[in-house]
């Protein structure tokens, strides 16, 4: 219980007032990593985010809210829920899927900066605005936005190799090692950079040495879904959309490690090889954070992973 509890402490700062203190004492009581990526599209930008998402018991949350609706129950008259009840159930439901499709709106856009929604009965079809329909693929993303990443094969033996048994572990391992090569050609990049974004950055750098510590099993949160590009007039020809996110410490060593942010990553499959990335970096704070985007990368068109580069001919 005391490893789990230091181990929380190490990723928080030091507090500066009584509240953070006590804020503090309560994650020491209970350690709950996350074992399996949440289905999620929310990030842990903050650390009121990192607590509720990683460190309340899921159950805790479930229990909580079947509580309040018992003590309601009892509370109020029973004449109260036979006029209320149905409607409140109904506006709850249709709030509840016009919030999460708004999400989905709100992180698609930042891949396709320019979208609006098709009136039809598929709520995950976006189309960029201001491209024409025949527009072709390719011409749509830059070279130097593109990733080349290794299409799962099961019969291939370098899957022993690597400890790959499935299409995410694929994924997941492909991705970390493009993350690291980007994250290193944006520094090298970014010596003319804001003030912002270079401290930020330098989170990544320790004497003049590449310090990148992530880890592919400590992935938060990764959900798939679908987006349908301009250039295909076949309604539908909709193109895997991914956003994934997991956090990056101060040191690889777990003992000494502090938690510095979160990256969060976004991905529209283009075809079997190329992808279409981008990368947000959130420092984590209280109620705000900072970020920096990796977008287009000069000089690094269609990056390859190590992967792709090695058994691509295979």
């Amino acid at each position: 219980m005391m490893k789990h509890s230091s181990r929380i402490a190490q990723l928080l700062p030091r507090p500066n007032n009584i509240h953070q203190t006590r804020l503090l004492s309560i994650l020491k009581f209970r350690s709950n990593r996350t074992v399996t990526p949440r289905n999620s599209y929310i990030t842990n930008k903050t650390y009121p985010q990192l607590i509720w998402n990683n460190y309340i018991p899921s159950n805790l949350k479930i229990f909580s809210v079947i509580g309040t609706g018992i003590i309601g129950f009892i509370k109020l008259n029973p004449n109260v829920w036979i006029t209320l009840g149905p409607p409140i159930a109904i506006g709850t439901f249709y709030m509840n899927k016009y919030i999460k499709h708004r999400i989905y709106l709100n992180n698609v856009s930042t891949v396709l900066p320019e979208v609006h929604t098709i009136d039809d009965k598929d709520q995950n079809v976006i189309i960029e605005e201001n491209l024409k329909a025949e527009t072709a693929l390719p011409s749509l993303f830059k070279p130097t936005e593109i990733v080349k990443i290794l299409p799962y094969d099961e019969s291939q033996i370098y899957n022993l190799k690597y400890e790959i048994d499935n299409q995410y572990d694929s994924l997941r391992k492909q991705i970390i090692d493009l993350i690291e090569k980007r994250i290193k050609e944006s520094i090298l990049l970014s010596q003319n950079s804001t003030d912002q974004v270079c401290s930020i950055m330098n989170e990544f750098m320790e004497d003049d040495q590449f310090n990148i510590n992530i880890n592919e099993n400590e992935i938060e949160s990764w959900i798939t879904s679908k987006v349908k590009l301009p250039s295909s007039k076949d309604e539908s020809n909709l193109k895997q959309f991914i956003k994934l996110s997991f956090p990056y410490y101060s040191s690889k060593t777990v003992k000494d490690r502090k938690r510095i942010g979160t990256l969060a990553i976004y991905l529209i499959k283009i075809n079997e090889t190329d992808w279409k990335i981008d990368i947000e970096i959130n420092k984590l704070g209280w109620f705000n954070s900072e970020s920096v985007w990796i977008k287009e990368l000069d000089n690094s068109e269609n990056m390859e992973s190590d992967l792709y580069k090695t058994y691509r001919n295979s």
